[in-house]
C-alpha cells in the first residue's frame, strides 16, 4: 500500500510491514513533493531486500 503524506515531520519515505510475513503486508509513507527517481529507487530497494530475505528463510527450511 502506498500512503501520501502532507505531514513536514515525514521528510523521507518510511516502511511498515508485518516482521512475521513482510512480504505479504507493506505499507510505504511517501512525502508529498518527494522526487520521483527517489521514490522508484527506495521501493525498488526495499522490495529487494524483502525479496533476498524471502529467499534466504526458504532455503533453511
Amino acid at each position: 500500500m502506498l500512503l501520501i503524506t502532507a505531514d513536514a515531520a515525514v521528510e523521507k519515505p518510511q516502511v511498515s510491514r508485518d516482521e512475521e510475513a513482510p512480504e505479504q503486508n507493506i505499507g510505504i509513507l511517501i512525502p508529498v513533493g518527494m522526487e520521483y527517481d527517489t521514490l522508484i529507487d527506495f521501493i525498488f530497494e526495499t522490495w529487494s531486500s524483502l525479496w533476498r530475505r524471502s529467499r534466504r528463510e526458504r532455503k533453511r527450511l
